[in-house]
C-alpha cells in the first residue's frame, strides 16, 4: 500500500475511536432533547428536499432544451 493510504486508513481509524466514546453522548442530548432533534430531522429533510426540487427543474429545462436557449440569450 502507498504512504497516503496508510495515512488515510490511519486517519480513519483514529475518527472512529474518536466518535464511539461519544456516541452515548450524542444518544443522551436526543433523548433529552426530543423536540430540539425533531425539529432539526425536519429541516434536514426540507433541505433535502429543496435541494431535490431544484435539481428536477434544472433537469426538466434541460430536458426541453430552454436551458440552452436561456444561455445564447443571456
Amino acid at each position: 500500500m502507498s504512504d497516503l493510504i496508510k495515512i488515510f486508513v490511519f486517519t480513519l481509524f483514529l475518527s472512529i475511536l474518536w466518535v464511539i466514546p461519544r456516541i452515548d453522548l450524542i444518544i443522551g442530548w436526543i433523548t433529552s432533547h426530543v423536540w430540539q432533534s425533531i425539529v432539526i430531522g425536519i429541516c434536514l429533510i426540507g433541505v433535502l428536499l429543496l435541494f431535490n426540487w431544484f435539481v428536477s427543474k434544472r433537469a426538466q429545462k434541460v430536458q426541453n432544451g430552454q436551458l440552452e436557449l436561456e444561455k445564447s440569450e443571456g
